[in-house]
């Protein structure tokens, strides 16, 4: 078995363990906030040659989010995100969809209103669906994947916050999509 498969393969078998625990352990709200939607957006940066000389040097990302971007305890939340390129011909659309567990760094605030500045670290899994239409290299292609993610960030206030991830991803019609990922954020 090829190396790559082995490990598509425990990336979706860790993906599977993690979405079983984050059912179990559900969304629960604190009772005194109620559910809080935003927007996050940001640009990713692979760090594939190959992909960087078909797509560009970096794709633009948006997608939901939910929960409060504070993170004053640990917690697990879902994690989507959408990034897509189109350069010259040349156009790869992927879908993430997961989640993610943060944790806060620090000592935290005893309360959300006393909280301005509070860093955080975490990891995510996720699930990934991605569009490839490449004719200078060739490609058109559509398929799923798995990958995990590092992230370090930190909430300014109750209502923004910033983040910045590093995406291992498995290949994408021999394309690779890991790398680095600048995210802004709001929560409503």
């Amino acid at each position: 078995m090829e190396a790559t498969n082995f490990f598509a393969m425990k990336i979706r078998d860790s993906f599977f363990a993690f979405a079983a625990a984050f059912i179990f352990c559900g969304f629960r709200a604190p009772a005194h906030s109620a559910p809080r939607v935003g927007i996050d957006g940001g640009v990713f940066f692979p760090t594939s040659s190959k992909t960087k000389d078909i797509f560009g040097s970096n794709f633009k990302s948006i997608g939901p989010g939910f929960g409060s971007a504070q993170v004053l305890r640990r917690r697990i939340t879902p994690d989507f995100d959408l990034m897509r390129q189109e350069r010259g011909g040349n156009r790869a659309t992927i879908i993430f969809a997961g989640a993610k567990i943060l944790i806060p760094l620090g000592r935290a605030p005893l309360s959300a209103e006393t909280a301005g500045f509070a860093p955080y670290s975490g990891a995510g899994v996720n699930l990934s669906y991605a569009d490839i239409r490449a004719p200078d290299a060739g490609v058109d292609d559509k398929g799923f994947g798995a990958g995990v993610s590092a992230i370090v960030g930190a909430s300014l206030g109750q209502t923004f916050f910033g983040e910045a991830r590093y995406r291992i991803a498995s290949s994408a019609a021999d394309f690779n999509f890991s790398g680095a990922q600048l995210v802004i954020g709001a929560r409503f």
